[in-house]
């Protein structure tokens, strides 16, 4: 599936960590770089303890730049352990007139 500048997209990202209980997430965030190599994070609206994944709906506005994105979901366990989970990359086409 193509994605375009512009346009509400909902992601799912894959967060197990061996040996850690998912469950014990104390918190969870996702941090991205923008194409222009602008960085900022995402609070995830849904944690899912059994599936570990995070999931996030970018909105239309926050969907600003055309090119690759990386995301990277960060799950904080007890004792401040953060650990970051798989980066992926997020291809954001241009729209055409």
């Amino acid at each position: 599936m193509k994605y375009y500048i512009s346009q509400q997209i909902d992601v799912v990202i894959d967060c197990t960590v061996l040996g850690l209980d998912f469950a014990d997430a104390v918190s969870a965030v996702i941090n991205y770089t923008k194409p222009d190599g602008s960085t900022a994070q995402w609070t995830p609206a849904v944690i899912n303890t059994i599936a570990k994944t995070l999931s996030y709906s970018i909105t239309a506005g926050q969907n600003d730049q055309a090119g690759t994105w990386i995301l990277q979901p960060v799950v904080t366990f007890p004792g401040s352990v953060a650990i970051p989970g798989t980066t992926i990359e997020l291809v954001i086409n241009a729209r055409y007139a």
